[in-house]
């Protein structure tokens, strides 16, 4: 597993530029992994490896309304 800690807020800045209506909001930058790697044989213990694409997720939510969460993926 790997971690990438965006100390100095780049990816979060370049978002918040794309999309103005995050201006305020509380922000986080997270990887989502292809649904492929959770195939039907790993769910049987067979250990096939993570091969799957993985896409690169945004999500944030409004810090007053926990449920307001949108997802925003583009392809690498």
């Amino acid at each position: 597993m790997k971690i990438h800690l965006d100390l100095d807020c780049y990816f979060v800045s370049a978002e918040r530029t794309r999309y103005p209506f995050l201006k305020d909001k509380n922000v986080v930058v997270a990887k989502s992994s292809d649904k492929k790697i959770f195939s039907k044989d790993k769910k049987q213990g067979v250990i096939l490896g993570d091969t799957g694409a993985f896409n690169s997720v945004l999500e944030f939510k409004n810090s007053y309304d926990t449920n307001n969460i949108l997802n925003f993926r583009t392809l690498n």
